[in-house]
């Protein structure tokens, strides 16, 4: 006897969720996480790691189960196929006549399946090296699975999505926003490398955040799926019951105020007829549609619940090692919550009375108090663990369970909201009789409970009040956020995403309807005041008017982010003629440059450079001749600089510096200050915009007195930094226009470091001859990435934007310094010809009286990196990995990897450097995965074990850093690889700080370069 297909589902989804189980404990590796390994030709090496780790009684349940699960599967889908007689689709449209072909392919694909199972149990047992057999019993078995699935969607699409198309349609237009919003969040937080590192900013040690994700959480949830509710009323208002749009009596302000609609009748003669009790209409039409639309709009909600909870798995993943868990555990819950959902559409699970106006959930809505406080103490839990313990497993897992607790109080809610005011009846709450629709108010008996206040949610319009106090709270969320920067500072970027996105929804949204409701006619019973007809003409008015003003106020620009020239002392620049006599007497040797990565970089300088000084008793910059830097790592050595000179004591300070939220400063900005004042042409009312704010908030944490912040970039190196025996400074940009900009600490007018580039340091401020950039502003332009910063405008020069863009390296500017110094070729009469030394040769000097000595030396350029994809290639070219297939890619997608990659400079540099020159380079090392390893090689390596044992020795290497240092706690934070963002957590702050402490390589390349 068959059982219901219900519970033929629930029996396959347990399966494959114990299918999934076993699975995770046979993964040994990366490579090895599956026992379907498909790489014939590596089978011996496959049983070699199965066997050393112990899984082989995982490998054999796992095709044990299978052949259960595949049986359960098939049989699913061909009782599907035969419940929506699809079998009518093909020739002859007889069940009978198909019924036994049908048979023969869904047992054909079981058998292959079996043959399959088997086919791998008998390989390992026997330790077939070569099991050539099995990849024709795959190919097989995904033909027959594939046109088992097909013939299943050609059935459900003819049957029942052909049909619904139109619904469908309905539901993409009015909900299109909606959708866009949850897409972009699951995207920022998992394909943006600042995503991981924004979750474990969230749960580490930060509980009233997490309250206000929640809460917002669940507002946006309702409000996307309730806006899509007036888009659709609009656009397909000719597709069923037209409808009346009103504004409330309460709470008007200026013609604007709360807006619902209602329905109208359409009369046989085609005219509008407003009906006075509307909203018994829109209940009886809720109630009574089938509209799949209606349903997939409810479900909206618990998208940005599912989103959450897949990014939270996400980052667990990569943290954890918890492999495949993201997509599995969201599409699970996914299922559930559908479950729940259509359990409670069922008619058997609802209640009748004869006070209702159709059976109703009742049980649940009884219930929804309770699963509120349950989600409620689940929320709490995760405040608590995230207080107690920060980032941890505990606290990761609680927040996902806080994610799945909120999709069902979600659910219950969209689900009950119509039913509260029958289960907590209020006598006191009658005066609104539309709300009630065609029941009959007088059956009930009046509530006195705890929950009575629950009853207004059935009213509409007490509703839109409740939606409105939230908004409100929002919006002030949000000025705090734009005017109060300490509490953006303090709150994570995720709550202010969502914040933003929130108001910015509702705004879009509330504009539209007041533009729907001034247009309309006016008719007899509508309930909005004859003045403000005004407003049918200028709210659309106002939107175009403010199109144009940005079009140009953006055209025209102002000066918010002109960097301001400050005065320049030209008796405090020193030439490079001075330099050079300088360098050579101090024997500088070392040419330091830095790539860019964000606040990565700039922490990775500023732990390696206090490194390096501490243990030369602050000696190891006098040796170096320069320090060109790009993006963060332009940052990095300009900070590092500040600090060596400033007194502040350097290892509190790094750590304030890497553990401050740069990026919450950056997000408040844009959306807020920066993008209101962007409409003002000419003259910005604050001329400070978010990079200026940045930089000031840097000077302020390295410790740069107030009055030394506006001194001009080479006036406060000759009169700081030099003192101190540290070399000069190279900063990085540049322009739109794709031109270099440098700015070096020495050099007057006219003389360039590198060919062809632009001083930015130099005025072209006729007004302001002796004028240059200052310090902080200077460093500025090379930490200028897209979006997150805007680029800097120079007087007279244009816009610049970050280095990385040109040369992510610093080698380029790094390289034509101390080709300049050394002024091989002689063409510089300011300089000393040295070009009769060797290619290789620095020259020192030493004082004897009047007389030189000159000895050649050999310079060492020391590259400091921190890109995980140069990591990546750096250790792939040591292990001498090679691949033979060419890699398989489209041209486009070829043409845009080439166009996007900002490693071609440095990588001709790197290569140069090293093969003429003694070439160090000190990269910050990541924690390595095979397919990560294969995206940067392009292809799959010639031998994957090889390279999977080389990973797994490099990990190790890793790991014993993180535990061997007291500060990274392993056992909880896991592998927290820093990633390229403006903001860090701590663990990842702790990361970069045991691999210099603690990281084997990485120590012995330190104490060498001290040692030199």
């Amino acid at each position: 006897m068959n059982i219901s297909l219900r519970k033929h589902f629930n029996v396959l989804l347990v399966l494959t969720v114990a299918m999934s189980v076993i699975k995770g404990f046979f993964a040994v590796n990366d490579l090895v996480d599956h026992p379907q390994f498909t790489l014939f030709e590596c089978m011996s090496q496959f049983y070699t790691t199965v066997e050393n780790a112990s899984r082989g009684g995982w490998f054999y349940t796992f095709f044990a189960c299978d052949l259960i699960w595949s049986a359960v599967l098939l049989r699913f889908i061909h009782r599907l196929i035969i419940k929506w007689n699809g079998v009518r689709l093909l020739p002859g449209g007889s069940l009978s006549i198909w019924r036994m072909p049908l048979a023969l392919l869904f047992i054909a694909a079981y058998a292959l399946d079996t043959a399959e199972n088997i086919g791998y149990c008998v390989a390992y047992a026997q330790r077939l090296s070569n099991p050539v057999f099995l990849s024709y019993l795959l190919q097989a078995k995904l033909v027959a699975y594939g046109l088992c699935v097909l013939i299943l969607f050609i059935t459900a699409y003819i049957f029942h999505i052909h049909d619904r198309m139109r619904e469908l349609g309905r539901f993409v237009a009015s909900a299109a926003i909606s959708l866009i919003i949850v897409t972009l969040i699951a995207l920022i937080l998992t394909q943006m490398d600042q995503g991981s590192t924004i979750v474990i900013h969230l749960l580490d040690e930060r509980p009233l955040n997490l309250a206000i994700v929640f809460i917002l959480m669940t507002f946006l949830g309702i409000i996307l799926s309730h806006y899509p509710m007036y888009f659709e009323s609009h656009l397909f208002s000719n597709k069923g019951p037209s409808v009346q749009w009103v504004m409330a009596r309460k709470r008007r302000f200026l013609g604007f105020g709360v807006i619902f609609f209602n329905y109208n009748t359409k009369p046989v003669d085609g005219s509008n007829s407003f009906i006075e009790n509307a909203p018994q209409h829109l209940s009886e039409h809720r109630a009574n549609t089938t509209d799949l639309s209606e349903h997939l709009r409810r479900l909206l909600g618990i998208l940005i619940h599912l989103a959450v909870m897949y990014i939270l798995f996400f980052v667990g993943e990569a943290c954890f090692g918890w492999r495949g868990l993201a997509l599995g555990v969201t599409a699970l819950a996914a299922i559930l919550g559908l479950k729940f959902y259509l359990y409670w559409q069922r008619p058997e699970n609802l209640e009748t009375h004869e006070g209702y106006d159709h059976p109703r959930p009742v049980k649940l809505a009884k219930a929804y108090p309770w699963i509120m406080i349950g989600h409620i103490i689940i929320v709490a839990l995760t405040m608590v663990l995230s207080f107690w313990l920060g980032w941890s497993r505990m606290t990761l897992l609680s927040a996902v369970l806080a994610c799945f607790s909120g999709m069902i109080a979600f659910l219950t809610f969209r689900i009950t909201r119509s039913t509260l005011k029958f289960v907590y009846f209020n006598v006191h709450g009658t005066a609104s009789n539309a709300m009630w629709g065609n029941a009959d108010p007088d059956h009930f008996n009046d509530y006195t409970g705890p929950w009575k206040g629950l009853f207004k949610l059935s009213n509409n319009l007490y509703y839109l009040f409740y939606l409105q106090n939230v908004g409100w709270a929002t919006l002030t969320l949000v000025l705090f956020i734009v005017f109060v920067r300490p509490f953006a500072v303090w709150l994570n970027p995720l709550p202010m995403l969502l914040a933003f996105i929130v108001v910015g929804y509702s705004v879009v949204t509330l504009y539209i309807k007041h533009i729907l409701l001034y247009k309309q006619p006016n008719q007899e019973g509508l309930s909005y005041d004859e003045r403000f007809k005004v407003y049918n003409w200028l709210l659309p008015l106002a939107g175009i008017i403010l199109v144009i003003w940005s079009v140009f106020a953006t055209s025209v620009g102002n000066d918010l982010h002109i960097i301001q020239p400050t005065p320049e002392d030209p008796e405090h620049v020193m030439s490079l003629a001075d330099y050079q006599s300088i360098a050579i007497e101090e024997q500088r040797n070392c040419v330091i440059a830095s790539y860019g990565g964000g606040l990565k970089a700039d922490l990775w300088n500023l732990l390696l450079f206090d490194d390096l000084q501490r243990n030369s008793n602050d000696t190891f910059l006098n040796r170096a001749l320069c320090m060109s830097g790009v993006s963060g790592g332009g940052m990095g050595i300009a900070n590092f600089q500040v600090l060596a000179t400033s007194g502040k004591e350097r290892k509190a300070a790094i750590d304030t510096v890497g553990n401050y939220n740069f990026l919450s400063i950056d997000i408040s900005m844009a959306f807020g200050l920066d993008l209101l004042q962007e409409l003002i042409p000419w003259r910005a009312a604050y001329p400070y915009d978010r990079s200026y704010v940045a930089m000031q908030k840097y000077a302020e944490l390295c410790g740069l007195p107030e009055g030394k912040s506006e001194v001009s970039f080479r006036n406060l190196w000759y009169t700081e930094m030099r003192d101190h025996g540290l070399p000069p400074l190279l900063i990085n940009t540049v322009s739109t226009n794709g031109i270099h900009g440098i700015a070096a600490s020495v050099g007057r007018s006219g003389e360039t470091i590198v060919p062809g580039s632009i001083d930015i340091l130099e005025s072209f401020d006729t007004q302001r001859p002796n004028s240059s950039l200052p310090y902080y502003g200077a460093t500025s332009t090379c930490n200028r990435f897209p979006i997150f910063s805007p680029a800097a405008r120079l007087k007279g020069l244009g816009h610049f934007m970050d280095g990385g863009y040109y040369d992510n390296s610093g080698l380029l500017a790094a390289y034509s310094f101390y080709n300049r110094i050394l002024n091989k070729s002689g063409t510089d009469k300011n300089l000393m010809n040295l070009d009769s030394l060797a290619a290789k040769t620095l020259l020192t000097s030493k004082t004897d009286g009047s007389s030189f000595a000159y000895e050649p030396i050999i310079p060492v350029f020391l590259s400091i990196s921190n890109s995980q994809s140069w990591y990546i290639h750096q250790q792939l070219e040591a292990w001498k990995i090679r691949w033979e297939n060419e890699a398989n890619a489209s041209e486009i997608a070829a043409i845009l990897q080439t166009v996007a990659s900002i490693d071609k400079i440095p990588n001709y540099f790197a290569a140069y450097l090293d093969r003429h020159h003694t070439f160090r380079e000190i990269a910050m090392p990541h924690y390595m995965t095979y397919d990560g390893a294969c995206a940067v090689l392009g292809n799959t390596p010639n031998d994957p074990f090889i390279l999977m044992n080389l990973i797994c020795e490099h990990n190790t290497k890793i790991i014993e850093a993180l535990q061997n240092d007291p500060d990274y706690d392993y056992d909880k934070w896991g592998i927290v690889v820093p990633p390229l963002a403006r903001l860090l957590s701590k663990p990842a702050v702790e990361y970069q700080k045991a691999m210099i402490s603690h990281h084997r390589e990485t120590r012995a390349l330190l104490d060498s370069l001290i040692m030199k």
